[in-house]
C-alpha cells in the first residue's frame, strides 16, 4: 500500500510540475497582453510605466498563486510530499509578481487613474531598489519551513531498535 502511494506521488508530482510550468508561462504571456502602456516613457519619474506593468502582472498571477497554495495543501493532506515539494519548487517564482502587487498597492494611490495616481517612489531607482520589493524571499523561506515541519509531523512514527 505504501509503495503504491509513493508511485502515485511520483507520477502526480511530475504531472503537477508540468501543468504548473505551462500555467506560469500562460500567466506571464497574459500579463504582457493585458498591459496597456501608459502615456509615460519607461524611465520617467515617477516610473508609472513599470509600476503599472508590474501591477497588471501581479493581478494575473494572483489566481495562479491561490491555486498553487491550495494544491500544495491538498498534496500535503493527501500524503503526497514529493508533489508538494515539486509544486513549491517550480511555483515559488510565481509568488514574486503577487508580492510586487501588494507592495505597489501599499505605496500607491489611484494606480489606474492616470490623472490622480500618486506614489512614494520618486524615481526609477527608488522603485527598483526598494527593499520591500524583495520581502517575498522571506515569505518563500517561511513557507518552505512550514512545509518541511508539516512533512516531518505527517511521517509515520517508527520504533527505534
Amino acid at each position: 500500500m505504501e509503495r503504491e502511494n509513493q508511485e502515485r506521488d511520483a507520477s502526480l508530482s511530475k504531472l503537477a510540475a508540468v501543468i504548473f510550468v505551462l500555467l506560469y508561462a500562460a500567466a506571464g504571456w497574459l500579463g504582457l497582453e493585458l498591459y496597456d502602456p501608459p502615456l509615460h516613457e519607461p524611465f520617467d519619474n515617477p516610473p508609472w510605466y513599470f509600476i503599472r506593468q508590474d501591477a497588471v502582472r501581479g493581478l494575473v498571477f494572483l489566481p495562479l498563486v491561490l491555486v498553487l497554495v491550495a494544491a500544495i495543501f491538498v498534496a500535503l493532506r493527501k500524503h503526497y510530499p514529493q508533489t508538494a515539494r515539486n509544486l513549491f519548487a517550480v511555483g515559488w517564482f510565481a509568488f514574486y509578481p503577487v508580492w510586487e502587487l501588494l507592495v505597489i498597492y501599499l505605496k500607491t494611490e489611484n494606480l489606474f487613474d492616470r490623472a490622480r495616481a500618486t506614489t512614494s517612489w520618486a524615481t526609477h531607482d527608488s522603485y527598483l531598489y526598494d527593499p520591500w520589493r524583495w520581502g517575498w524571499a522571506v515569505l518563500a523561506l517561511a513557507a518552505f519551513l512550514v512545509q518541511k515541519v508539516w512533512e516531518v509531523r505527517r511521517r509515520p512514527k517508527t520504533a527505534v531498535p
